[in-house]
């Protein structure tokens, strides 16, 4: 039974081909990259080199999640559904296995609770005896084997006729009991080995798109090499809102700012959605007179501003729907009283963002909101008033 033929199938039919080739060859490639200066330089400096302050401990639980998070700062979109989720885990498995072995490609260890120095030797010594094509198979089947698990969980009864239904041959017999747990590692087993042949067979293609600088010349070879291994490729795509001016769905106010038609690529009004803040008949509750009332003073503007923000983002996560493939593209435009301010904090602000919510999240700030203060600073007052965090804070101390 050929699970990872229909799965992957499935699953790319869903997509866009461009997402496709950007996820597989910029992961690929920095996964490349990555391992190449392993093998010369300590992982402390390789971190460091991408702007990642080093975690401490560096051990073998703390260096995939390390790594993911370095590549994601040199490609943010790397980050993003639909496919992001898919190449973390990808990533994050085969730097685990690699920390696990050594050269001969055996895995010495049961435990990734080792130390530093225990992390680096077995990473070296492991990419040291592979080429490249030894250390993107592992990658390339990860990979896969996650396409497929997560089209199984997601979408795989909707598409798939009922006797090539996996997902419910998964977790049940042919006579309808339960599996056991023996069997369906059994069926888990059984994917892998056949993503590493599919692996094996796609390898070739994804090896001739690291010598290549055409992202056209990428696509297509991706593309090829997903028919050959998976007689399937995605489909074409076309991004109806590609355009060089800003993309915009989420509106903040009851109507456009002037100037703005002209200034951004604004989508239809089946996709656009109009959040109301502080004015009459809002669709958003926002009040901060009860916060103002709650600490004693007037809040300044530009808390205001990034209560707003934080609001916004929020909302429009809340009301803006994802495609069938997770995939989503944000741009939102609204009114601040410091648009100055928030503008040159703008890129850091989106891929935070961005990372978090793993959407294409985009945001254009025009002057508006109320009046503007004089920026200052804040003092500290030592008083009876305290902030309990919840999340992260007083809930976690219960639950723990």
């Amino acid at each position: 039974m050929d699970m990872v033929t229909a799965l992957t199938a499935g699953a790319l039919r869903l997509l866009d081909r461009q997402v496709v080739a950007e996820s597989l060859y910029g992961t690929a490639s920095a996964m490349d990259e990555f391992c190449d200066q392993a093998r010369r330089q300590p992982l402390r400096f390789c971190l460091e080199s991408h702007g990642l302050p080093c975690p401490d401990p560096l051990d073998g639980w703390t260096l995939p999640d390390a790594v993911w998070t370095a590549i994601c700062r040199r490609q943010p979109r790397l980050n993003l559904y639909p496919l992001g989720e898919i190449a973390e885990r990808a990533v994050k498995k085969t730097l685990a296995a690699l920390t696990l072995q050594d050269a001969t490609h055996e895995a010495t260890l049961s435990s990734p609770n080792l130390r530093e120095h225990e992390i680096e030797t077995n990473l070296r010594s492991s990419v040291a005896g592979r080429d490249v094509e030894g250390l993107l198979k592992p990658f390339l089947t990860q990979y896969f084997f996650e396409l497929s698990i997560d089209f199984l969980r997601r979408c795989c009864r909707k598409e798939s006729r009922p006797e090539h239904d996996y997902s419910f041959w998964y977790h049940f017999s042919r006579d309808g009991y339960l599996v056991s747990r023996r069997t369906e590692q059994k069926l888990r087993q059984r994917l892998a080995d056949q993503c590493e042949e599919k692996a094996e067979a796609f390898l070739p293609f994804l090896r001739e798109c690291l010598e290549e600088n055409d992202f056209a010349r990428i696509e297509q070879r991706i593309c090829d090499g997903l028919t050959q291994a998976f007689d399937t490729s995605p489909p074409a795509g076309t991004r109806s809102e590609s355009s060089d001016k800003p993309f915009v769905n989420v509106v903040v106010g009851s109507r456009l700012p002037p100037g703005a038609p002209s200034r951004f690529t604004v989508a239809t009004k089946r996709w656009r959605r109009y959040l109301l803040l502080h004015a009459d008949g809002s669709n958003v509750y926002f009040p901060l007179d009860q916060l103002e009332k709650s600490i004693g003073h007037r809040i300044h503007s530009l808390v205001r501003d990034l209560l707003d923000i934080g609001a916004v983002v929020y909302m429009s996560d809340l009301y803006t729907k994802r495609q069938p493939h997770l995939g989503r593209r944000m741009g939102v435009l609204m009114r601040v009283r410091h648009p100055e301010k928030w503008s040159a904090a703008r890129a850091e602000l989106e891929r935070a963002v961005s990372f978090l919510g793993r959407d294409d999240f985009s945001i254009h700030f025009v002057k508006g909101g109320g009046p503007a203060h004089r920026p200052r600073g804040f003092p500290l007052k030592s008083d009876d008033r305290r902030v309990c965090l919840l999340s992260g804070g007083r809930r976690s101390g219960v639950d723990s």
